[in-house]
């Protein structure tokens, strides 16, 4: 079992069997191929870190909550704000880190986004 961890912040963003390489999807671009029980997906190889682990703890989910590193294994983002039962509140909080992710993206393509 592979994790994908932001290599800055730390955040586990995926989980499953994650191969790095030039894929068909973008042959000039460096990619993580991620393939889990969600399906298959590529993502960018730069700022992102592959550590292998025995198995993914049940309660660890890749929705920001949880922090990975060698020296502390996983532990709970202290910057993650528990959920207040609303929906609302959870695609808020989704919102953020696929914004995070998007502003990553568009930052290593060198391409401008406004807020």
């Amino acid at each position: 079992m592979n994790i994908l961890v932001d290599s800055i912040s730390k955040i586990v963003i995926n989980a499953g069997n994650i191969e790095k390489g030039f894929f068909q999807v973008d042959p000039s671009t460096e990619l993580y191929k991620i393939d889990n029980k969600h399906g298959e997906f590529y993502t960018v190889a730069k700022g992102i870190c592959v550590y292998d682990v025995e198995e993914l703890p049940e309660q660890i989910t890749c929705d920001g909550k949880y922090c990975y590193t060698e020296e502390k294994g996983f532990y709970n983002n202290p910057d993650w704000k528990p959920d207040e039962n609303s929906e609302i509140e959870t695609l808020k909080r989704e919102n953020k880190v696929i914004s995070a992710k998007l502003d990553y993206l568009a930052m290593m393509a060198d391409i401008y986004l406004p807020d």
